[in-house]
């Protein structure tokens, strides 16, 4: 048992009602599978003494029926704040203060950091040879000296970061393990480093718009921290000959940015080395815009749903949001830019709470695998388990009161599951997830609530820290959040329920005798249409780019002579609606400017100038016009352009499903084709509508 082990053997004990697991997560900011390795040393220790072990239930909840005098006599035998390490952890954090230090490391000063004998040190020395051979970096020991590691400089930092990570996945928090808090500020104990890494990498992504995931943008700002230190102590990396990778961009800001903020040295050879990091890390990305591929990604996506549905018996195919989250899920599958669930516990906890969903998403995976060319293990097939779970809490629970953003540094499965747990419990709308080091950037005039498994810095949103598996703690205080912030909002008419009672009623009682699936999409749409026009519109439901472009917004064989003209006349039937502002075609003239329009290009022939969420726009609306002659946009290879569709947006859910479904639309040429030809706005319309609905020429059939 280590100190953590005692430490929570001692809490559990002090409780006659036991404890929670997430109690324990919330307090040592550990894996799961970290708690779960605790639980079954005390068991083991427990055994060992012929006593009554732990008891866990499905929902987490860990009691002690033994004898609590014998249980505190363990406790002393064991000593808990005189715990040795054990031998693999002594070999990591001599390997690391090895390569760490500039210099040799004396053995007396690397007994007092392992709070070990001199004797100790050096018996472990042959084993930490072999771990930095494996590094290709050499021990040396020098009598009158002590020990050095020696090596090239990019060995070394990548057996840092290597040594680093395995560290902080074991024991997580390091303040609560002494040690290894030891060997960790051995790295990060400049002031402010790390948050000032994690600004830069910020700063670059939203400026190359690349956004990595959570676990490849700690493991890059580990790395970059370690770099720093580094090159502040006059190591670097010499190059070698390389190609500029897709990469090399994103790379070389964020090394110009540190050489201005830590006034160091820039060199290729640092580029390149974090290029390949960058390379080898994980993003988040829109599915690939190929019509072809995301034909046949929603065929089975869908195709995934409804096999699961019919296995649990509950109608998850018209939760619209899970297939767009599982085809996001699928998409990022393919890109190999997903943190996979790697908790043991997480996995006993589907086994044990949603057995049916895990076994039924493994079941029925064989369509995905063939897609994704490939066999998903047990931790990515858990993965798909979590999105369904969530499916299912959002089929359970609609609200609309309260908008929360939802703050989770772990897996997007787990964030949904987590939102949708809130939702259950709370009267509120969840508005959205972010990563914890971009949680700004989704904040926005919607946002009441922010609600976060990660501590946040210089949040003006109202915010509440809740643990990764929601506490008993944690409900008074959201909800006393939530008090607050509907003691000031004013109340508004919900339409929702009887919006969705309606459709349930009626698209159930119809779908029954349908079994086309493209079919029942259309007769969707249209009931969904008559049900909005007698009660209202209701903002949660997907929507078509054929809604957001009336034929009034369609304009045919318009003059103009450049870009700048094209973007203004574009906007006219927007700014006349009152949809935008001009300060809001300002700054698209703005953006026009600096490339010439080369950055709205979305496809061969097919600009849409748009600058992202925006103020500035008073309701999202789109705009199309076909120009009598093409224009050029900059010098991209898709000149030149005939069709310009302007963009207004002010509510980032419907700027990321309108962009990607324009995207996608700009890709076929058939469509474009059909556009050209058209002899008037509500045939442009027509066309629109029929691709997206799956009619006449639709994107499937071209898969």
């Amino acid at each position: 048992m280590n100190k953590r082990s005692c430490m929570i053997f001692s809490k559990i004990i002090a409780s006659k009602e036991g404890c929670d697991i997430s109690e324990l997560l919330a307090e040592y900011k550990v894996p799961l599978g970290a708690i779960y390795e605790d639980l079954e040393s005390i068991n083991d220790l427990l055994m060992s003494k012929d006593m009554e072990i732990l008891e866990i239930s499905q929902s987490g909840k860990i009691v002690f029926k033994g004898e609590w005098d014998q249980a505190a006599n363990i406790l002393d035998e064991v000593s808990l704040y005189n715990q040795s390490l054990s031998k693999k952890e002594r070999r990591m954090i001599m390997s690391l203060k090895l390569l760490a230090s500039d210099g040799y490391v004396e053995i007396g000063e690397m007994a007092t950091i392992l709070e070990a004998s001199r004797t100790t040190v050096m018996g472990e020395s042959l084993e930490v040879e072999r771990i930095l051979a494996t590094m290709k970096m050499a021990l040396s020991i020098r009598p009158n000296k002590g020990m050095i590691a020696l090596g090239e400089e990019k060995e070394r930092r990548i057996g840092i970061l290597s040594i680093l990570s395995e560290i902080l996945e074991k024991y997580g928090a390091e303040n609560n393990y002494l040690p290894c808090q030891i060997a960790v500020t051995s790295i990060f104990d400049t002031e402010g480093l790390l948050d000032t890494i994690e600004e830069i990498l910020t700063t670059v992504e939203n400026n190359q718009n690349i956004h990595l995931t959570d676990r490849s943008f700690n493991k890059i700002a580990k790395y970059l921290a370690i770099a720093a230190k580094r090159m502040l102590g006059g190591h670097y990396i010499s190059a070698t000959e390389f190609v500029k990778g897709k990469k090399y961009e994103f790379a070389n800001e964020v090394l110009n940015r540190m050489h201005i903020n830590f006034n160091i040295a820039l060199y290729d050879g640092e580029v390149q080395l974090l290029e390949s990091f960058l390379n080898n890390a994980s993003f988040v990305r829109e599915q690939a815009a190929n019509p072809r591929e995301m034909a046949r990604l929603g065929k089975i996506t869908r195709l995934f749903i409804r096999n699961v549905s019919n296995d649990l018996n509950i109608d998850l195919t018209r939760n619209y949001t899970l297939k767009d989250t599982m085809m996001s899920h699928i998409g990022a599958l393919a890109e190999k830019a997903t943190d996979e669930i790697k908790d043991a516990y997480l996995l006993d906890f589907l086994n044990n709470r949603f057995d049916n969903v895990l076994r039924s998403a493994g079941k029925n995976i064989k369509d995905i695998e063939v897609f994704l060319k490939r066999s998903l293990d047990e931790s990515e097939k858990a993965d798909m388990a979590i999105h369904l779970c969530a499916g299912i809490e959002r089929k359970r629970h609609e609200s609309n009161k309260v908008n929360v953003l939802v703050v989770c540094g772990t897996s997007t499965g787990v964030g949904y599951y987590l939102a949708e747990r809130l939702k259950l419990r709370f009267n509120i709308n969840i508005k959205g997830l972010a990563s914890s080091h971009n949680v700004h950037g989704f904040i926005d005039d919607n946002v009441d609530l922010v609600i976060s498994t990660e501590p946040l810095r210089n949040m003006e949103r109202p915010w509440v820290q809740v643990s990764g598996i929601l506490k008993n703690e944690d409900y008074p205080k959201i909800q006393r959040e939530i008090d607050a912030i509907n003691s000031i909002k004013p109340v508004k008419n919900d339409r929702s329920e009887p919006f969705i009672q309606l459709f349930d009623a009626i698209s159930s009682s119809i779908m029954t005798h349908v079994e086309d699936i493209l079919l029942r999409q259309v007769l969707e749409r249209k009931i969904f249409a008559h049900i909005r026009d007698y009660l209202g519109s209701y903002d949660d439901y997907p929507f078509f780019i054929h809604e957001l472009i009336p034929p009034n917004h369609i304009r045919i064989d318009v003059k103009c002579d450049n870009s700048e003209e094209a973007i203004k006349l574009s906007a006219e039937p927007l700014l006349k609606s009152g949809f935008i502002t001009e300060s809001y075609l300002r700054e698209m003239i703005r953006i026009n400017q600096m490339d010439n329009g080369e950055s709205f290009v979305i496809g061969d022939g097919f600009a849409a100038p748009y600058v992202g969420l925006d103020k500035s726009v008073i309701r999202t609306g789109m705009s199309l016009i076909r120009l009598r002659d093409s224009v050029k946009f900059g010098n991209s290879s898709h000149n030149p352009v005939d069709l310009v569709c302007f963009m207004g947006v002010n509510e980032r859910k419907n700027h990321l499903k309108a962009l990607h479904n324009l995207i996608q639309l700009a890709q076929i040429d058939d469509f474009k084709r059909k556009l050209r030809l058209a002899k008037c706005s509500e045939e442009m319309n027509s066309i629109i509508r029929n691709y997206e609905l799956g009619l006449d020429g639709t994107m499937e059939a071209h898969a």
